[in-house]
């Protein structure tokens, strides 16, 4: 049987970016997974817009379906990211106008896979929308940027002094054009012309289009879940993901690791920023039934204090929950410190969450194992918890 994959990113969204691949190896453990059972595959990375609203993303997912020419496979499988999943979601709506006629989309897709996703909103999106939040986002994008390039010392120079600022939120406050501009030039010193260049365009992009920052919040999720009802013949799978809370704890167990105070302080302010809700929106309870599992996974039943560092783990169920997993937001794509057989990884930001390349492959082979209606052979995981489920 001939399946394709489609790979959709989500916040800060991109395929390919300055030498960096969003979904980092997740191709490869696609394919290989697929190849066990002796199923073809073709896996799409989408290119997306990286803070656009929904329906322009879901937009470029229908072009890469089209471009792809869906109609060559038996069975189209969608994954997506973080704002990715919502993507996912719309697309498939029954009836959804997008700007052209979808409707072959509707009766292709099998199955959507969300992971990280805010189905019900994260409150750092509204914070982005702030002074102060468009300038962290900005700084933000750029340390990602430089940290997951694989640069040389000066820019990573930079970057460690940029991460310092970002723990001062009334800085932030007063940076302006010409601030952003001179720690541009200096994050980005080590990279081409031609890399320089791209990444100064995704910055440009961010900065012209932030619809998807409003539409993000518990708030605007409201109308999102009332108006994009699920296909009946979809079979819909999300993965859920928080990272241990900040904390002396998490601090005590890293101590002989001096990397890892570089960017946790960041991520801890992220953490602050990404918990809770609204009071009229509040965050749905973990279901009674998933609690062995997220203690298993979490060391406890998570409550609106506990996310990935930019979406809370409630907000993340949609469907069937497929699994439930130790991780920060972008740990699942790839980015985590270490590798398997001398492979270099680089983390975006230290979280404590510890995801190594073990918990990486545990992850994909589930995620294909269900794509596939088949269990399928996986290392062992104590990070990744994935629930019992019925063949199809």
């Amino acid at each position: 049987m001939r399946h394709a994959v489609f790979l959709v990113p989500g916040f800060f969204g991109f395929a390919r970016l300055g030498g960096i691949r969003y979904f980092r190896h997740v191709r490869q453990q696609l394919e290989a997974a697929f190849a066990l059972v002796g199923h073809e595959v073709e896996v799409f990375a989408v290119h997306t817009l990286p803070t656009a609203s929904i329906r322009r993303r879901a937009r470029l997912l229908v072009d890469a379906m089209v471009e792809a020419k869906v109609e060559r496979f038996e069975r189209v499988h969608v994954i997506g990211h973080s704002t990715g999943g919502l993507d996912a979601r719309l697309l498939v709506t029954p009836g959804v106008a997008l700007g052209r006629d979808v409707d072959h989309f509707e009766d292709a897709v099998h199955s959507v896979v969300t992971i990280s996703a805010p189905h019900h909103g994260t409150p750092i999106a509204a914070f982005f929308t702030q002074v102060a939040g468009k300038h962290l986002l900005w700084a933000l994008t750029l340390v990602l940027i430089v940290s997951l390039g694989g640069v040389g010392g000066r820019s990573l120079a930079w970057a460690g002094r940029l991460l310092g600022w970002l723990t001062q939120l009334d800085d932030l406050l007063g940076l302006d054009d010409t601030v952003a501009d001179y720690f541009a030039e200096k994050l980005l010193a080590d990279f081409t012309p031609e890399r320089r260049e791209e990444v100064r365009s995704f910055l440009e992009e961010v900065e012209r289009d932030r619809g998807s920052l409003l539409q993000l919040t518990p708030e605007a999720m409201d109308i999102f879940n009332a108006a994009v009802a699920d296909h009946p013949r979809v079979r819909y799978w999300s993965y859920l993901t928080a990272a241990p809370r900040p904390g002396p704890r998490v601090v005590r167990a890293h101590l002989f690791r001096p990397k890892f105070y570089a960017s946790y302080p960041v991520f801890s302010a992220m953490h602050a920023l990404a918990r809770g809700g609204s009071e009229l929106y509040p965050l749905p309870e973990l279901p009674e039934a998933l609690a062995p599992a997220a203690v298993r996974a979490f060391g406890g039943i998570p409550d609106g204090r506990d996310n990935d560092g930019v979406v809370p783990v409630l907000s993340q169920p949609w469907g069937e929950v497929a699994g439930l997993v130790r991780a920060d937001h972008l740990d699942v794509c790839g980015h985590f410190a270490g590798g398997a057989s001398g492979r270099k990884h680089t983390d975006w930001l230290s979280s404590g969450a510890d995801f190594g390349w073990d918990d990486f492959v545990a992850l994909y082979r589930d995620v294909a194992g269900r794509l596939l209606g088949t269990p399928l052979p996986a290392p062992p995981s104590s990070r990744v918890i994935a629930l019992p489920w019925k063949t199809t």
